[in-house]
């Protein structure tokens, strides 16, 4: 499998979609990324939607990962500023 094209689950249940590509996996509720995971580690955004969102953080595994706060998470995906314009 070419490790360029992206694979995409939504095994973890409705508005739960898992995307992995190029070493990757980015973690979505509904079209929000909330998540993101590679071999430097695993992050994730505080849950600033609802309980909802809570949910999926549970379903797709990323409840435990290392909470940054959104610039600190923007920064790790490799987008200056803060791109979901989050307040701490």
């Amino acid at each position: 499998m070419n490790p360029s094209v992206p694979r995409v689950d939504q095994s973890a249940g409705d508005n739960c979609t898992v995307v992995h590509v190029n070493g990757g996996t980015w973690y979505f509720s509904y079209r929000t990324l909330i998540a993101y995971s590679d071999g430097t580690g695993s992050y994730r955004l505080h849950n600033y939607w609802s309980k909802t969102t809570g949910k999926h953080f549970h379903s797709m595994g990323c409840a435990t990962f290392k909470e940054l706060t959104p610039e600190e998470f923007a920064h790790r995906i490799g987008y200056e500023g803060n791109p979901l314009n989050l307040t701490k």
